[in-house]
């Protein structure tokens, strides 16, 4: 996430300075405004992107505090955005796989 709030704000300053370049009539301005569309156009990207994760990243590293106390593992940050569903479901099986085998035991009497 880091990485994308860096890419995020160095495409702004780019297409910025390439804009400006463009409109001092440059020697290439046609490529520099062209090319100054397309790091605009990557930069909105990023930053819906950073609006709409950045708060599930921020969270995903509580949540991975909370589960490391909780159940005694060790998981990431990273670990725990990309894969919260296969942790829950590993969870999960763990629980059922203790009620199923303690049903078992109480119903062979």
């Amino acid at each position: 996430m880091i990485y994308l709030v860096i890419a995020t704000i160095l495409g702004v300053i780019l297409s910025a300075a390439l804009f400006w370049y463009s409109g001092a009539r440059g020697r290439f301005d046609e490529f520099s405004e062209v090319l100054g569309v397309v790091l605009a156009t990557g930069s909105f990207i990023g930053l819906v992107s950073i609006a709409t994760f950045g708060f599930q990243w921020a969270a995903a590293g509580h949540k991975a505090e909370m589960l490391n106390r909780e159940f005694g593992t060790r998981y990431t940050q990273s670990e725990v955005f990309y894969a919260e569903d296969v942790i829950d479901e590993i969870h999960q099986i763990k629980r059922q796989r203790i009620e199923v085998n303690g049903d078992l035991l109480r119903g062979k009497k």
